[in-house]
């Protein structure tokens, strides 16, 4: 009887039930109808219907709020529309029917949410050692339930009572508010209002959700508090500094790894990397002329919630700083010099620490390459000597750009007078595929049963890509080039045929048709090779699993790039049980995954590992995962530019073998002195100075990496191996003018000149993914080139090369290549070194 006074609503639910018992067992039976649809979902296959609910996640929400709001609106104009012809104080059968479903409605849901208060209760009570995230959410859900029974409550009186969309919708959105401290109590009854076990527990509900409001502000403020406070504290004198402009996956991943390796070499104990983060998502403004709420104060937090989050895996002493601005706009602001630019748009911290640094690097690595190019050209336009020279003094900068090489001209944007600031270009699928380049048992040599007595080929290279987006265009160079070899093919009729080892790459694209034109358009010289073949075709559509069938006995290696982890991996997958069924197993068979995720790379090792374990005949087969962001954002990749080194060093030796002269006397060069230099002479040039700089480089660059291709080749495992030594004592009696090795076996002479043979086969396949064709000339008109239209009269087979004079003396600079690449090699260098 007490709780009956205290509590009117107990008074209502009993006159409700009595007058309407037939309802209560409506409301009742529905709750059972609820219970038992949610333990047949329970029983389903509840790994696909997440999957599918996670994808659509955002839409399935917002049609679920839609349907159910538009459906209990109808109920209320039903429910309006039948009582216009009811005598008063009475009803029709249409409207008693659509009341008592709209009640049933109404109560089941309450019935839902007590039963939801009760499990967010029990999972608050096992959840205390789990992640802040996870204990706020069943917090919050804990009062938001408690809110909800009490505005249900509180609103339930005349016509309210009879509106199913009014008594679930508004009780629901009254109680959100209750977490930016706006209690909606105009519309709730007055003998609620003036009873002390309603206010008082509403009382209650409103400090928790407050609580709860208040502890993650407080999470989330102590965070930035801290930033603060190390980005005023930070000391940067004579010391790198680090920015990384925007918060996204590589950005951390690359500062995490910053600061990893500076723990481990830098001797001072406890010494992190001075890294800094720059927002801009932009602010949230007050524009309703209202007070400044905890709402309000809560959105500026919330906003960048993933922000403090993210940076919080990078390190601990990472530092954020926001700022109001994008890269973009800075250069256009008023001030005079870099660093009082910076000032003007409020990053007086951040231009502090620059102003301190010894050298400093700015990382633009978001997913989006258009705007990445955007913000590296506006940072260099900031940092350009024009800035650097006026008001305080400004360190030398690095700009580092992640961006697909095809996507700009690079000999406008990434490419400086001397002393100006450089744009270093970051591809992630050109250096992913370099890690294929670099790992001796994935290069294709493997593939094609080497003579090491000779240096040959004994078997054609059959090989598919499937998705021909960025990595599969830098893949198919991977491929096209690497898989240049001199080969000795039998001829069918007890002999062989001697000449460029077949290479056959079959592409398969959604897109076919305007992929190949595009790689015809950015390499003429390949249009009419048959060579390669483009299917338009996908693992949905038909056709494609036929051919994959009939390629695969000779199939020996397939790479799978198609942008999504667990699509390449299914198809990867797919195609390696294809290759079980049809696929003789003691050849030699691998398949790549380009993978963006290194949690996937474990699921990969277990599918190679289950067959080999089952029969030793797969010994040589693979199942491997490359370019993870893990793999390629790391400080040595993007600053240590380790492939580029290795190039600097190969054209230093190069140059050294070339002249004929002793080590010794080019100690006080280095080799990024060589390099610069070159650099320096030719882009002071012309057009045609310039794209001879760009092939120099590039074929530095790949000579570098394909050492270890030539070492298999001859059959050299190791830099002590028998052979290498061999080969090291007689290289030496080549003249540099001359491509002879007089103090060589005539075994010795076949290898060396098989080798020197590929590596032109190479070079030439090189040049026609650079865009180069053949200059065709007669013996009279010698070695003709033409950088500018990209024709090279050597750009043909080593049998006509050998006809002319005037080409075949360039046979030595293959010579050459072959004895450098023996000499680095003998010195430990290999392309994963």
């Amino acid at each position: 009887m007490l709780l009956e006074r205290q509590l009117p609503f107990v008074n209502d639910l009993n006159s409700f039930f009595y007058n309407n018992s037939h309802l209560g067992l409506w409301a009742i039976l529905g709750l059972m109808t609820l219970l038992t649809v949610i333990a047949f979902i329970a029983k389903m296959n509840m790994r696909e219907m997440a999957g599918r609910l996670y994808k659509h996640s955002g839409r399935t929400t917002l049609y679920i709020i839609i349907a159910a709001f538009l459906f209990l609106w109808l109920l209320d104009i039903l429910y309006e529309i039948s009582t216009w012809y009811a005598r008063p104080g009475q009803e029709t059968v249409l409207s008693g029917v659509i009341r008592n479903l709209g009640r049933t409605i109404s109560f089941v849901v309450l019935f839902s949410v007590v039963l939801l208060l009760f499990w967010s209760i029990k999972s608050l009570v096992a959840a205390r050692k789990a992640s802040f995230k996870t204990r706020m959410m069943w917090s919050a859900a804990f009062v938001w339930c408690c809110g909800f029974i009490l505005y249900f409550i509180g609103f339930y009186g005349e016509g309210t009572k009879d509106s199913p969309a009014a008594l679930i919708i508004r009780p629901a959105i009254s109680s959100v508010e209750l977490f930016v401290s706006a209690i909606d109590l105009l519309e709730v009854g007055e003998k609620y209002k003036e009873n002390p076990v309603y206010m008082g527990s509403f009382a209650v509900t409103s400090f928790m959700a407050l609580l709860v409001s208040a502890t993650v502000v407080v999470h989330f403020l102590g965070i930035s508090v801290r930033s603060w406070l190390k980005m005023k504290s930070m000391a940067t004198e004579g010391e790198d500094l680090y920015i990384f402009w925007g918060i996204n996956e590589p950005s951390v991943i690359l500062a995490k790894d910053i600061q990893e390796k500076s723990a481990i070499t830098d001797p001072r104990d406890g010494f992190r990397a001075n890294v800094i983060f720059v927002d801009n998502a932009g602010e949230e403004h007050d524009n309703d002329g209202g007070r400044m709420s905890l709402g309000h104060i809560m959105n500026s937090f919330f906003v960048r919630r993933k922000s403090y989050r993210e940076i919080k895996e990078a390190g601990r002493d990472v530092c954020l700083c926001l700022s109001e601005h994008d890269m973009t706009e800075i250069p256009e602001l008023p001030g005079n010099g870099t660093l009082e630019k910076l000032k003007n748009c409020g990053l007086e911290d951040l231009s502090r620490a620059i102003g301190a640094a010894n050298a400093v690097h700015i990382f633009f690595l978001s997913g989006n390459e258009d705007e990445n190019i955007k913000r590296a050209i506006a940072a260099k336009e900031l940092f350009s000597d024009k800035n650097r020279r006026t008001g305080i003094s400004c360190p030398d900068t690095d700009i580092y750009c992640h961006a697909c090489m095809e996507k700009f001209n690079y000999s406008e944007i990434f490419r400086r007078p001397e002393g100006e600031t450089i744009i270093r270009l970051f591809d992630s699928a050109m250096l992913a595929v370099n890690r294929l380049k670099s790992d001796p048992e994935l290069l294709p040599v493997n593939f094609v049963k080497p003579d090491t007595q000779s240096g040959v080929a004994t078997k054609p290279f059959v090989a598919a890509i499937i998705g021909f987006g960025e990595t599969g265009m830098e893949a198919l160079k991977f491929l096209y080039e690497f898989s240049a070899f001199e080969g000795r093919i039998p001829d069918g009729n007890g002999g062989y045929n001697d000449g460029q080892n077949p290479f056959k790459c079959y592409i398969f694209d959604p897109n076919a048709d305007a992929r190949k034109e595009y790689l015809y358009m950015k390499a003429p010289a390949l249009k009419d090779s048959v060579e390669i073949e483009f299917i338009k075709a996908t693992n949905m559509a038909a056709g494609f699993w036929d051919k994959i069938n009939r390629i695969i006995p000779s199939l020996d290696y397939a790479i799978v790039s198609v942008g999504d982890d667990d699509t390449g991996i299914s198809i990867g997958a797919d195609i390696y049980e294809c290759a079980l069924r049809l696929k003789k197993p003691e050849s030699r068979f691998q398949v790549l995954v380009r993978s963006y995720d290194a949690g996937n790379t474990p699921a990969a090792q277990r599918i190679s590992e289950h067959y080999r374990h089952i029969d030793k005949r797969y010994a040589n087969w693979d199942f491997t995962l490359f370019g993870t962001q893990q793999e390629l954002f790391t400080k040595d990749n993007v600053t240590g530019d380790k492939d580029l080194k290795n190039a600097m060093l190969f054209y230093h030796e190069y140059k050294i073998s070339s002249s004929g002269t002793t080590v010794q006397g080019h100690t006080a060069a280095s080799a990024e002195t060589e390099w610069n230099e070159r650099e320096r002479k030719l882009l002071n040039g012309s057009l045609d100075n310039y794209n001879k700089l760009m092939l120099d480089e590039q074929q530095d660059i790949s000579n570098s990496l394909h050492i270890e291709t030539k070492m298999r080749l001859a059959g050299i495992t190791d830099d002590k191996s028998p052979i290498l030594q061999e080969l090291l004592s007689v290289i030496g009696s080549r003249k540099p003018q001359s491509s002879d090795y007089p103090a060589a076996s005539s075994q010795q002479k076949i290898l060396l000149e098989n080798l020197a043979k590929c590596e032109h086969l190479r070079w030439n396949a090189s040049c026609r993914l650079l865009g180069y064709t053949t200059y065709e000339t007669t013996p009279e008109e010698g070695n003709k080139k033409d950088y500018i239209c990209k024709r090279l009269s050597c750009l043909i087979n080593n049998e006509r090369l050998r006809q002319i004079p005037a080409l075949a003396e360039t046979i030595r600079y293959d010579c050459n290549v072959v004895d450098v690449s023996l000499r680095l090699r003998a010195k430990g260098m290999t392309a994963s070194h």
